[in-house]
């Protein structure tokens, strides 16, 4: 029952139509009582860190690819458009601490290897640092 100024006016069930909508950027799904939500929105900064990852996983790869022992510590030309550079400049630490890099320079690399980097192309020399190693 709902009090109007023309009366009282009677709601059954029938008259009423609950209706859920997801907002623009939010992946949802229920189940029962139960609600998931994805907030889908890419932003700068995990597009960022997204690329460098990226950049991460190629260079274990390569590193794979030239049987370099796990504590090998390597040097990287990296070959890639300057927005990408940009986009990678504060993950430089993480990217060389993950990879063991000993120096990561934004250079032409032109007998790289050539990867697809989230949609940037580019080129990747890496090279063992036997200097480093003769260091220990």
């Amino acid at each position: 029952e709902l009090q109007t100024s023309d009366g009282i006016l009677l709601i059954e069930k029938e008259d009423v139509v609950i209706e859920r909508k997801v907002k623009e950027g939010i992946l949802a799904q229920s189940d029962g009582l139960f609600t998931v939500a994805f907030d889908t929105i890419i932003t700068e900064e995990l597009s960022q860190e997204g690329l460098a990852r990226e950049v991460v996983n190629k260079l274990n790869t390569m590193r794979r690819e030239q049987d370099l022992d796990v504590s090998d510590r390597i040097r990287v030309l990296l070959d890639i458009d300057e927005k990408a550079q940009k986009m990678l400049e504060r993950w430089l630490v993480y990217i060389s601490e993950e990879t063991l890099a000993t120096s990561l320079l934004f250079s032409q690399a032109p007998s790289g290897q050539e990867w697809d980097m989230n949609g940037f192309p580019a080129h990747i020399t890496i090279e063992k640092d036997t200097q480093f190693q003769a260091r220990k």
